[in-house]
Formats: C-alpha cells, sequence, structure tokens
C-alpha cells in the first residue's frame, strides 16, 4: 500500500482490515466496519470463484451487498480526513461487487441475474470502470442480444475510450462482427 502524496510504502498491509488501520492511523480516515467486512466477503467470493466454486462465490458476493445496503445507497458520499479535507468515497465499492457477481451468474447460467448485475455495476461504476462495462458486453452476448451488446460498446467507449486498449476490446468486436453487428474496430 502506497499513501499518496508522501509516497509512504507500507508493505504489512494484508488485508482489508490491515489496510483500514494504515488509513486511520496515518490519514484519520474511519471505513465502517460494514465496508471492511464487505471487502472480506468480496474477497472470499474472488477466491471461490477463481477455484470455481461459483455458488460460493455467489452468496460471498450477496452477503457482501447485504452488508452494503446495496443497491438503495447512495452511489457516493463525502467522508472529512483528520485534517479537514473532503474525501469523495464510492458506496462501498458494490460496484466490483455487482461485477463479479455478475461473473459468477454468468457461470452458473443465470444470464437474466448477470445481466441485472452488471446494469447495476456500471450504473454505479465511474465511467472509466472498463471491467463493468465488459461484464455488461458480455452478459448481453450471452442473453442472446448482440445487438444490445453492440449499442453498450458504443456507448462504453464514449465514456471509456481506454476499454479499446484492453485485451477484452478485440475479442468483443470480433464476436459482434461474427453475430452480424456493425462495430467499428
Amino acid at each position: 500500500m502506497v499513501l499518496a502524496p508522501t509516497g509512504e510504502t507500507f508493505s504489512h498491509v494484508a488485508t482489508p482490515t490491515d489496510a483500514c488501520q494504515v488509513l486511520t492511523a496515518f490519514c484519520g480516515i474511519q471505513a465502517p466496519d460494514n465496508i471492511v467486512q464487505a471487502t472480506q466477503l468480496r474477497l472470499a467470493g474472488n477466491a471461490a470463484a477463481g477455484e470455481g466454486r461459483f455458488e460460493e462465490a455467489e452468496q460471498a458476493y450477496t452477503s457482501a451487498l447485504q452488508l452494503l445496503g446495496e443497491p438503495t445507497r447512495p452511489v457516493s458520499s463525502t467522508s472529512t480526513s483528520s485534517n479537514g479535507a473532503a474525501v469523495k468515497v464510492r458506496a462501498g465499492g458494490a460496484y466490483l461487487v455487482l461485477c463479479n457477481r455478475a461473473a459468477v451468474r454468468l457461470q452458473l447460467k443465470r444470464t437474466h441475474d448477470a445481466l441485472e448485475d452488471a446494469r447495476a455495476a456500471v450504473e454505479q461504476a465511474p465511467p472509466s470502470f472498463v471491467n463493468g462495462w465488459v461484464r455488461l458486453i458480455d452478459c448481453h452476448y450471452a442473453a442472446g442480444q448482440p445487438a444490445e451488446a453492440a449499442a453498450v460498446l458504443a456507448r462504453a467507449l464514449t465514456v471509456c475510450p481506454q476499454l479499446k486498449s484492453t485485451p477484452e476490446y478485440r475479442s468483443i468486436v470480433h464476436a459482434l462482427k461474427k453475430a452480424g453487428c456493425k462495430v467499428s474496430a
């Protein structure tokens, strides 16, 4: 973990709890317990998904979202650090959890649920969150909606031009062209 603007490096930060302790001690920023617990659940879900335990991953992500109170929480709020600076905080990173849950729901062949999660992730995420756009495109494509996937790609490129430089972009364009969609490469 590197703290800006000092650039001080902390190599012993291994868990979300450790990160919160560093932020509190050095920046005066207190992370709410539900966000720390939700982050731990997200990481557990990531580990389960990486090992192919998709139902377990889905449950971990769902529990994380319940802790965050999503999707009813506002997208962002402002917190104040110990030095009085305003710090913009996204609502616990729910968009990360939603994006990940969409991926495991695709693996579980629950395409409609995956599509709902991917839409919510894109709505809550910063526009530059490439993974959210890719996941939404993938969900539309998996749902047999290549025209919708192409429309999402076009919209994504207007707000997230860095999508074009990802490895996924070429695969997306190829799949959409193969499905008969007009896509500019």
